[in-house]
C-alpha cells in the first residue's frame, strides 16, 4: 500500500483508489494524534460518491516498523478508516544527556560522540581569517596558550576562551548539539562572555567528519561538527537507522512514512 495514494485489491473489481493525499495533516481535537484524509478515490458502489480514507497516526515512542491497521469500512464502502501506531507521530522534545551521550526517547536511540573526544587536551584545528580556532568535544583543549579548561580557544597573538569544557549533549528533532559558555569577555559595554554551540549533524559519507566554521561575531562563536554518527550510536545494529530516521524525521517530518 502505498500512503501517498492508498489503494485496495478486489478480486472484481481489481485495484481500488482509497483517496489521495491533497490536504494538510490535522492534530485532532482530543489528545496529540495527527489525522491523514486521502480523498478522491475510486466511485463508490452508489455510482456517486468518490472513496476516502482517515488514517489517525497514533505516538508509540521507539516504534518505527509498525504498519497501519485497518479499523473499519463504512457499509457502503466509501469510508475507511486506519490508525498507525508510530514513533513519528509522537510530539518532539528536546532532551539533555550528560557523558557525552543522548537518548532520543521517541524513537528509541541512543548516542554516545565520546570517541569524538580528544584524550589527553587534544583538539580539532580550524582557520578562519588571521584566527585559529582550537576545539574539543566533551573534553578542554591544551593548545598554544589557551586558558585552562577551555572547550573552544581563539587564537591569534593572544587567546581566548570561547566557553567552559563540559560533556552535556542536547537532543531535538534529529539534531545533537553540544554548548560551551562562560568563556572570555569581549571588550563591550556588557563585558559578554564569549560561547560556543557545536552541531552534530548526520552524515553517512563523512567517517570521522571534522567541524566546519560556520559564523563568528561580535556576541557570539559558532562552530559547527558534521559528523558521521553511526559510528558511534550505542545501538548496535540500529545505528545506521539512527543516522538516516533522525535525519528523515528532522527534514522531511511525516514524508519518512511514505512508501
Amino acid at each position: 500500500m502505498f500512503l501517498l495514494s492508498p489503494c485496495a485489491s478486489d478480486k472484481k473489481l481489481g485495484a481500488i483508489s482509497l483517496g489521495s493525499f491533497l490536504s494538510s495533516p490535522q492534530k485532532t481535537k482530543v489528545g496529540n494524534d495527527i489525522r491523514l484524509v486521502y480523498t478522491e478515490g475510486s466511485v463508490c458502489s452508489d455510482k456517486k460518491t468518490k472513496i476516502q480514507t482517515i488514517l489517525t497516526l497514533k505516538c508509540k515512542p521507539g516504534d518505527l516498523e509498525s504498519a497501519p491497521v485497518l479499523r473499519s469500512v463504512s457499509s457502503d464502502g466509501c469510508v475507511y478508516e486506519m490508525e498507525w501506531y508510530t514513533a513519528a507521530a509522537c510530539v518532539l522534545s528536546k532532551v539533555q544527556g550528560d557523558d557525552c551521550r543522548v537518548e532520543d526517547p521517541q524513537a528509541g536511540f541512543s548516542f554516545d560522540l565520546s570517541p569524538l573526544s580528544k584524550a589527553d587536551g587534544g583538539f580539532y584545528n580550524l582557520t578562519s581569517d588571521h584566527y585559529d580556532y582550537y576545539i574539543n568535544v566533551c573534553g578542554p583543549v591544551k593548545a598554544a596558550s589557551c586558558p585552562e579548561n577551555a572547550g573552544a580557544c581563539q587564537s591569534e597573538k593572544s587567546s581566548w576562551s570561547l566557553g567552559e569544557a563540559n560533556s552535556r549533549l542536547s537532543y531535538y528533532d534529529g539534531l545533537i548539539q553540544l554548548t560551551y559558555s562562560n568563556g572570555s569577555q569581549y571588550n563591550n559595554k556588557g563585558h559578554t562572555l564569549r560561547s560556543t554551540l557545536i552541531s552534530f549533524l548526520c552524515d553517512p559519507e563523512a567517517g570521522a567528519g571534522k567541524p566546519e566554521f560556520q559564523i563568528d561575531n561580535v556576541w557570539y562563536q559558532s562552530l559547527h561538527e558534521v559528523d558521521r554518527l553511526p559510528a558511534y550510536a550505542s545501538v548496535g545494529h540500529l545505528s545506521l537507522l539512527a543516522c538516516f530516521t533522525t535525519y528523515i524525521m528532522k527534514k522531511f517530518k511525516y514524508h519518512s512514512l511514505f512508501r
